[in-house]
């Protein structure tokens, strides 16, 4: 979400044909969020949604929060495995949607 037109277009423009083009890219103004671009799918037509386990986990999580078997409270501080960057040292943050990367010979 962005909070000017004129930059969610650069953004837009910047993306598109890229790896990042499913990203949706919202702007808000006044209390009003417009879609500049909708978020797609990962997953094309026929394809295997390879994250549709972790998918319905964390509905199942979210469910449970909504019908307080979670309290809303709860922290989340280490209850997900350790982090392990593909980089060796590069947070998430640091790569862009877009920037090609060899997986290496471990995938």
């Amino acid at each position: 979400m962005l909070p000017s037109d004129r930059s969610a277009e650069r953004l837009v423009q910047r993306t598109n044909g890229t790896r990042a083009a499913p990203v949706g890219v919202w702007t808000t103004k006044g209390g009003t969020v417009t879609v500049v671009r909708p978020a797609a799918s990962w997953v094309r037509d026929g394809a295997v949604d390879p994250f549709a386990d972790l998918r319905r986990l964390f509905r199942s999580v979210l469910d449970r929060i909504d019908s307080g078997e979670i309290p809303p409270d709860v922290s989340w501080e280490g209850v997900v495995r350790s982090v392990r960057r593909f980089s060796g040292g590069r947070g998430f943050a640091e790569w862009r949607l877009d920037e090609p990367h060899d997986a290496g010979p471990e995938g």
